[in-house]
């Protein structure tokens, strides 16, 4: 009969942890945020405790301020995607309706007489 294998026990220090989170933000992009974050808990962990309820209204005013500049950042995208979009079909309906009628000159060069659309809203002969 097979014996299982014993499981594998591997310690990893904390330095090597920190290594690898280190690596990971750096891969990822995201060391200057742990960078921040971490000043602003050495920050925290020095200042006195009556201080500390100071630095927290500042930081959380600080991000209601941003949030509010983020909604304002957002409507505008919004309203300018609305308007690239309309801009947008109206240059494609306007290359359908060329199109339409390119197919419709050809259709009639080759049949000998003008066809008539199919598109249900225009029934001219063309």
């Amino acid at each position: 009969m097979a014996r299982r294998p014993e499981p594998r026990i591997s310690k990893v220090t904390v330095w090597e942890c920190v290594r690898d989170v280190l690596i990971h933000a750096i891969n990822k992009g995201q060391l200057p945020a742990a960078a921040v974050a971490l000043i602003l808990i050495i920050v925290a962990l020095r200042l006195p405790p009556d201080k500390l309820g100071q630095l927290v209204d500042v930081v959380v005013n600080w991000h209601y301020g941003l949030s509010l500049i983020g909604y304002l950042i957002a409507i505008v995208v919004l309203v300018a995607w609305l308007w690239h979009h309309r801009w947008c079909r109206g240059v494609q309906q306007r290359e359908m309706d060329r199109l339409v009628e390119e197919r419709n000159f050809w259709q009639g060069k080759v049949m000998g007489e003008p066809m008539r659309s199919s598109e249900a809203g225009d029934q001219k002969e063309g």
